[in-house]
């Protein structure tokens, strides 16, 4: 029994442990709140490989490289005990792929079932004190972007001679900007290739014009990523009889949650059956960047 009093009186002089009006302190004498460390904290650290986990009791911090697109659960607010207020650390290191953290059930982070961590990542959630198998049972308190500073443009002025009805990719022969010194764009190809998984914003221009008089041609301009269409967008040429040159102007955007090595073309056809046989393309423009 005296070994054990004397290791204990140890040990409290070594962590040097004090309590004063209800507070704990750890290395300081005047703890001014229940609880004050002087000194560094540790907490629990996983590293999870497997793209669908079950996030634990005893979980912390989290870091997720799994191998394709992942998912973790938060825990069952009607079991177990009462986490108000516990906190999860969640960090994407994957380079390529999404991490969802998905609510248990109809329970909700905020007001959403789930939330998405970009590769490059990090989120911290707290768990609310609803304790019910639905509401907001947690919620986000930080959602840290990964450098969203990324934009590519791309451009040509060369004119180009296209018949009505056939599907041509839109040519580019001039790199205009980038912030991460080029190379995502193949000019030989006329294809970018998504070099980090995350949400981009694409948008594509063209100025085109025809020289049969009094017809009106419509053209299609389409964005495709690895060969299928995400966004389709229409413009028209009108030429009236005092001017065989008039030029007219498409635009076409989407926002797209994209994975790194994924394709992305331009894509550009005149209407079959069009009053005029064949248009002239002079102008084309894409600009892409990460949001």
């Amino acid at each position: 029994m005296k070994l054990i009093l004397t290791t204990l009186i140890l040990l409290c002089n070594v962590i040097s442990l004090y309590a004063q009006v209800g507070n704990v302190g750890i290395n300081t004498t005047v703890p001014g709140s229940k609880l004050t460390v002087n000194g560094s904290f540790a907490a629990a650290y996983g590293s999870i490989t497997s793209n669908t986990y079950s996030i634990g009791e005893n979980d912390f911090y989290l870091s997720w490289s799994g191998t394709a697109a992942g998912t973790m659960t938060l825990p069952n607010s009607t079991t177990g005990l009462t986490r108000t207020g516990r906190t999860y650390y969640i960090k994407n290191i994957s380079s390529t792929n999404t991490l969802t953290i998905d609510a248990d059930g109809t329970e909700l982070i905020d007001n959403t079932q789930t939330v998405s961590i970009m590769p490059g990542e990090s989120a911290l959630i707290v768990k609310t004190d609803v304790n019910t198998a639905s509401g907001s049972t947690y919620e986000l308190v930080l959602l840290s972007k990964s450098d969203g500073s990324y934009i590519y443009a791309v451009s040509s002025s060369a004119a180009e001679v296209q018949n009505q009805g056939v599907l041509t990719t839109a040519n580019f022969d001039s790199i205009d900007f980038s912030t991460n010194g080029g190379g995502d764009f193949n000019l030989t190809t006329d294809t970018w290739t998504c070099p980090k998984s995350g949400y981009y914003k694409i948008e594509f221009l063209e100025t085109g014009f025809h020289t049969t008089t009094n017809v009106a041609a419509h053209r299609l301009m389409s964005i495709l990523k690895n060969g299928t269409s995400i966004s389709d967008q229409y413009y028209t040429m009108v030429i009236l009889s005092i001017a065989a040159s008039q030029r007219a102007s498409g635009y076409n955007s989407v926002v797209a949650n994209l994975q790194q090595g994924d394709a992305i073309k331009g894509s550009l056809v005149m209407c079959f059956g069009c009053g005029a046989a064949s248009m002239t393309s002079s102008v084309r423009r894409m600009v892409i960047t990460r949001l």
